[in-house]
């Protein structure tokens, strides 16, 4: 079985960037990239009944870690 997941950059700076990340365009949570310390934090979790935000944060944070 395959699963995708859906990042898009939403902003761009010296110090970081914000993508939207999740399964499709409509359910989506924010995460942060810090460029300077290298960390990652989510600014803004998946709400959704069908989809679990643990799971998607964990396979974006992979991409960018």
């Amino acid at each position: 079985m395959a699963v995708f997941i859906i990042m898009t950059k939403e902003y761009e700076n010296e110090e970081k960037v914000v993508y939207k990340y999740g399964p499709d365009e409509k359910i989506s949570g924010i995460i942060e990239y810090n460029k300077d310390s290298g960390m990652i934090s989510q600014q803004e979790p998946i709400v959704s009944e069908f989809y679990l935000d643990e799971f998607f944060f964990k396979r974006a944070w992979k991409t960018l870690g």
